[in-house]
């Protein structure tokens, strides 16, 4: 397949928005007259309670064939009168949402309709869509009744599942007094020391006292943009950059400034100090390391060209480094081995290694770690004790560097087994490049193909997908998405990925 990309954005694109004000809710059948986002239209109670159970069926709370609540009890959990409930539940009836049986009650539609798209307003349309979108479409990534090609989510015969329920209850026998204490952040030293040494590899100097242990990967990096940043502040991102990343910055208040990588190495670092000359950046976030969702990683000679430009126009750096161990060949080195004053911060999480369910990452804030520390306390205490132990004692116990040589080895095979089925089963047109690592897999379809809309006909397919547009806050990537290939090899999954070739092939025409 051509590995090269069909679109590209300009290097370096203007930051991105903050995010829009949200309208404030009155009391239970009066509008609110709280200020609303910008070009926003006044709708009636009924369309507002269409519009929430229209979220709810494409979250799964309510899935294909499942019964709605009745009007009497919709009526009194939303403080509404019988005839609004039921003028919502006709309007979802008209837009095939919903089907009505007689004497029965409304169920959820077997297949749900195409999604009309937002209006954009005027002077803010790719901004506008994309938060008007990321939403839906990222809860739909992840629906549980979906085959999970758009989930960032390795099937769990990957980690190990069962050694560690049994350090946990063991745990639990020898420590039963760990279910009734606090754990205070930064976490527990013996995790924290398991940390320093196990990242060793990858040529970075962690100290345990800095290692804050946090609830994944995600609130590391919330702790470290609060720390370093305010609202209205601009955040340099790669490009394309991972939606969990845009969507901190949004709910922070702060702008996205997307910055294109070179061939496959990841960020430009000349397009990076270009802007740095143009604007002010408050901090550059990025994963240096197998990166989501491209897979890019950069050279050795680009991430101490990094650290260097963020010691010259004095910006610090947050490196996600979450999927570093998973770099096929091994090469996980961090961009904060070369860092001497503490403007990198270093952060990473179990989840995609060794205990998704687990939810602990951490961060190593260099000179900001007593104030991401703080953070931390204020914010969500710390991190229940007995997993962190548990945890601590399964890298003491040694085999984690073979493990993780066995499970690169398996996610290589899956990634390379998913692209020869895309190439096989996708449109004429479809291009990708082969990531340096993990387990996903990043696919541009012909321009002709929608992706958002691909992602809402899939849906109906039983097949879940990430469309490009979650991972740009200016609508970019529209063409492509992101592809799970974590998913164990099934008839389920096989016809599930024919299927949504199908769709895609017919979205993009005749060739």
């Amino acid at each position: 397949m051509n590995a090269s990309a069909r679109q590209k954005p300009a290097a370096v694109a203007e930051p991105a928005a903050g995010p829009v004000a949200e309208p404030t809710t009155g009391s239970a059948d009066q509008p609110a007259a709280a200020a609303r986002p910008v070009g926003a239209v006044r709708t009636t109670l009924y369309a507002r309670l269409a519009a929430e159970l229209k979220q709810q069926i494409l979250e799964g709370v309510f899935v294909a064939g499942q019964k709605l609540p009745s009007v009497r009890a919709l009526s009194r959990s939303k403080q509404l009168s019988i005839s609004t409930v039921q003028e919502a539940y006709r309007q979802l009836e008209d837009e095939q949402w919903v089907v009505v049986r007689s004497q029965s009650g409304c169920y959820v539609a077997p297949r749900l309709p195409e999604i009309a798209r937002p209006e954009p307003v005027p002077g803010g349309g790719a901004v506008t869509r994309y938060l008007a979108s990321s939403g839906p479409a990222s809860a739909l990534a992840y629906r549980e009744d979906l085959i999970p090609f758009g989930a960032a989510i390795p099937d769990a015969s990957f980690f190990p599942c069962e050694r560690l329920a049994t350090g946990i209850a063991n745990l639990l026998r020898r420590k039963p007094a760990l279910v009734g204490n606090y754990n205070f952040a930064p976490g527990s030293l013996e995790l924290r020391q398991q940390v320093a040494r196990r990242v060793v590899e990858w040529g970075a100097s962690v100290d345990p006292r800095r290692v804050v242990i946090t609830n994944g990967a995600v609130e590391a990096i919330q702790l470290c943009l609060r720390a370093v940043t305010k609202p209205g502040d601009t955040v340099a991102v790669e490009a394309p950059a991972y939606y969990g990343f845009l969507q901190t910055l949004q709910m922070l208040g702060l702008r996205a400034l997307p910055v294109v990588g070179a061939n496959r190495d990841g960020m430009d670092v000349d397009a990076l100090a270009r802007a740095a000359e143009g604007s002010k950046i408050a901090a550059v976030l990025l994963s240096t390391t197998v990166s989501n969702p491209s897979g890019a990683t950069m050279p050795l000679a680009r991430k101490r060209q990094l650290v260097e430009l963020a010691n010259r126009c004095r910006i610090p750096v947050i490196e996600d480094a979450t999927f570093a161990d998973l770099h096929f060949a091994g090469d996980c080195h961090a961009a904060q081995g070369f860092d001497e004053s503490g403007l990198v911060m270093l952060c990473a999480s179990l989840t995609k290694t060794i205990a998704p369910g687990m939810r602990v990452g951490w961060v190593d804030g260099g000179r900001f770690s007593e104030q991401i520390a703080f953070l931390k306390r204020v914010s969500s205490v710390g991190q229940p004790q007995v997993l962190e132990l548990a945890l601590a004692e399964y890298l003491a116990s040694g085999g984690m560097a073979r493990r993780l040589r066995r499970t690169r080895r398996a996610m290589q095979a899956q990634v390379y087994r998913m692209a020869e089925n895309v190439a096989r089963v996708f449109p004429e047109g479809t291009s990708f490049a082969l990531p340096s690592g993990g387990f996903l897999l990043w696919v541009e379809l012909p321009g002709e193909v929608d992706t958002l809309a691909l992602q809402e006909r899939a849906v109906g397919l039983g097949v879940g997908v990430a469309p490009g547009i979650l991972f740009s806050p200016h609508g970019d990537y529209g063409h492509c998405i992101r592809m799970n290939c974590g998913v164990p090899d099934s008839p389920r999954a096989r016809e599930g990925l024919l299927r949504l070739g199908e769709l895609a092939g017919r979205m993009a025409g005749p060739r």
